[in-house]
């Protein structure tokens, strides 16, 4: 007789499935990414109104209140921000107290994000009739709980401006800065300090001097392209020419149109990478795989086709090719090799003596054949660089580039060599168009 009789098989129920959460639970993944929604906010509602803003210098101690002509400096303190936008929502609009009979003028508007409101915040604008107003924030509201949110303001009408105010609102003023409102479309930070804007605005400036200057001295109205100065012989550099097409346009010189690439095909070589498209692209590892090193060709030995407009038939005598480019697959599947011997470099007869040890604002050019910068630039080394080879360090390794540095250097370009400016005024205006969006 067996101890143990087995169930029957039939009877014998199945183990139930394992669960590790009830089946109506629905997980949620949050995603904590910052994604900054200012280009939205941008086009926020609203008609623009330009004023300067008085907004308050408040601690944990401070009153909202608004401006008292009574109170010390000491005791009230403001920013001023000039220029800065209002987003009118509704216009001014009058009504009369009941109590007192007196006119009050009030307007609603919102506010960019880059400034949170408080009640009591002054500001001055024109009103409409040829005088200027004093206005006080009276509610400041927060539109959402995001980061990136705007405000609306409800503000009064509290006076015409009059002198007493104005210098009042002057004396407790301890920091000023300056509304750029394209600078907050870029993701930029469009306050700027009024010393910083001042020198934006002259870096703007220089920036059209030089572009200007640039191809009314080196744009050729006979061969339509741009020729070396300083030469025996016309020179054509097609790298430095296709990258000035590339980084500028009619808005910077009128004087581009006129300005054409020459055809350099038939040699396989005129493709190689050099620094210019390192600096187009803002890529430091694109240095790696750049010539370095540059010479003078007879333009006669390029594609003599005259159908493809080839540069032998410009009338152009020699053009500056690589010495050294990186051989890529192509070169090395193709068995291609540099058909064009070596002949000559572009010379700068007016170079400056340099002395060792010395930082300067810019090299002397193709010095041992290295083409546009320094042997220390393309080695990246603790010595040895100009002032502008640092600058355009900074530039590819994405640091915020000292505007004074850079305009000090811009400001001395009519002391430098004719090569010099030929080479190294392209690279100053990559720089001053990063620096004018960079901050």
């Amino acid at each position: 007789m067996a101890i143990v009789n087995p169930k029957n098989p039939a009877t014998v129920q199945p183990i139930p499935p394992l669960r590790i959460n009830k089946p109506e639970y629905r997980a949620t993944i949050v995603d904590t990414r910052y994604i900054p929604s200012t280009d939205l906010i941008t086009y926020m509602e609203g008609s623009i109104w330009t004023v300067d803003y008085y907004s308050q210098v408040l601690d944990v101690d401070s009153q909202l209140l608004g401006q008292s002509t009574s109170l010390n400096p000491v005791f009230q303190q403001y920013q001023l921000i000039s220029s800065f936008e209002l987003k009118v929502t509704t216009p001014l609009s009058t009504s009369q107290d009941v109590d007192s009979n007196s006119m009050v003028v009030t307007g609603v508007a919102n506010v960019y994000p880059v400034l949170i409101p408080n009640v009591g915040d002054m500001f001055i604008a024109d009103i409409g009739d040829g005088r200027s107003g004093i206005f006080r924030v009276t509610v400041s509201e927060r539109k959402s709980i995001f980061k990136d949110t705007c405000h609306v303001i409800d503000y009064q009408l509290i006076d015409y401006l009059t002198d007493e105010r104005r210098v009042d609102l002057d004396t407790k003023v301890i920091k000023q800065v300056r509304f750029i409102r394209d600078f907050l479309a870029n993701g930029q930070n469009p306050l700027l300090v009024e010393s910083e804007y001042i020198l934006q605005t002259d870096l703007k400036a220089l920036l059209r001097k030089i572009c200007n200057r640039y191809f009314k001295v080196f744009a050729s109205n006979e061969f339509k392209t741009l020729i070396a100065p300083s030469q025996e012989a016309r020179c054509y550099d097609p790298f430095l020419t296709a990258s000035l097409l590339t980084i500028l346009d009619t808005f910077d010189a009128e004087e581009i149109r006129h300005v054409k690439k020459l055809n350099c095909d038939g040699d396989e070589y005129m493709k190689a990478v050099s620094v210019w498209s390192a600096l187009i692209n803002k890529d430091k590892e694109m240095l790696k795989y750049a010539f370095k090193k540059a010479s003078l060709v007879s333009a006669g030995r390029f594609d003599v086709n005259g159908m493809a407009e080839s540069i032998c038939h410009s009338g152009i005598q020699y053009v500056v090719y690589p010495i050294d480019p990186e051989i890529t697959i192509d070169y090395d599947l193709l068995g291609i090799s540099q058909k064009i011997a070596a002949e000559y470099h572009i010379t700068d007869k007016f170079a400056p003596v340099h002395t060792v040890g010395t930082i300067y604002d810019v090299s002397n050019v193709n010095v041992n054949d290295s083409y546009v910068f320094s042997e220390a630039f393309y080695n990246n080394a603790q010595t040895g660089q100009s002032k502008l080879e640092i600058c355009v360090w900074d530039y590819l390794e994405d640091r915020a580039l000292d505007n004074t540095v850079l305009f000090s250097i811009a400001s001395n370009f009519s002391t430098w060599t004719p090569v010099q400016q030929f080479y190294y005024l392209p690279v100053l205006m990559i720089l001053l168009k990063y620096s004018l969006r960079f901050i």
